[in-house]
């Protein structure tokens, strides 16, 4: 499935949504404090590992449900890291992707000082 256009990640369980950033050729899913990078998918999964995964070896797995929804299907939780959440990171990817998207729609934009 394609995920380029969507941003709503349920998790079946905790009702908890998330986001996803594609830069390039890899996809980030910024989900519950952490960011998981896809390293492989099946025709009905996708399977994460935590972007630090030197400090940590959590995983999830996600489905696209009838409604176009990506849905964590296992993992993702708190317990499956041994470190606390960091949304600083996550916000850090998301405002940096946000600036280097506009900056590519608009070229003709000067940088401010």
């Amino acid at each position: 499935f394609l995920f380029t256009n969507l941003n709503l990640v349920i998790h079946k369980k905790f009702g908890i949504m998330a986001q996803l950033v594609i830069k390039g050729k890899t996809s980030y899913l910024c989900y519950d404090g952490y960011i998981y990078i896809k390293h492989s998918s099946s025709a009905a999964s996708k399977y994460w590992g935590y972007k630090f995964h030197r400090e940590c070896s959590a995983h999830l797995t996600s489905i696209l449900d009838d409604r176009g929804n990506i849905v964590v299907k296992k993992g993702g939780d708190v317990e499956s890291h041994n470190h606390a959440p960091n949304p600083e990171k996550v916000q850090a990817l998301l405002l940096l992707t946000s600036m280097k998207r506009c900056a590519s729609e608009h070229p003709e934009e000067s940088p401010s000082r």
